[in-house]
């Protein structure tokens, strides 16, 4: 005999999918006008780990991340790519720009305008590249 869920824990579960908090979701499903904040998030905790909500929670929670994450090296190709000169659509303020939060990133410039490597390593725009691939 397969168990389903009710229309109300069917609900709770997709507030939770679409990102929303535990007691923000319990409450809008449920009437929790005389219930104290303690004992909310207490149901709250326990419907999520319902085991026929808790892996829907679970696995929207990781496609999420999956979609939202980008990484340093991520944002560091963007940047390198965007300061070519053949980048179709670029602008030179968008190359000064990308120049500019590159040299931010790696450590910037002294008040002498001595490059400052805080690597203690020389390495080419051709070289770094590299290191990305």
């Amino acid at each position: 005999m397969s168990r389903k869920l009710t229309p109300k824990q069917e609900d709770y579960k997709n507030y939770r999918i679409m990102g929303k908090g535990l007691k923000e979701s319990y409450c809008a499903v449920y009437n929790a006008k005389n219930m104290s904040d303690n004992s909310i998030n207490k149901a709250a905790y326990e419907l999520d780990n319902h085991t026929m909500i808790a892996p829907y929670i679970e696995n929207a929670a990781k496609e999420a991340t999956e979609r939202a994450l980008v990484t340093v090296e991520d944002v560091v190709r963007g940047l390198l790519r965007e300061t070519g000169e053949e980048v179709e659509g670029g602008t030179h303020g968008g190359r000064v720009s990308a120049w500019k939060h590159l040299a931010e990133y790696t450590g910037g410039f002294d008040k002498n305008r001595q490059k400052i490597d805080q690597r203690n390593i020389e390495m080419t725009h051709e070289d770094w590249l590299k290191t990305l691939e």
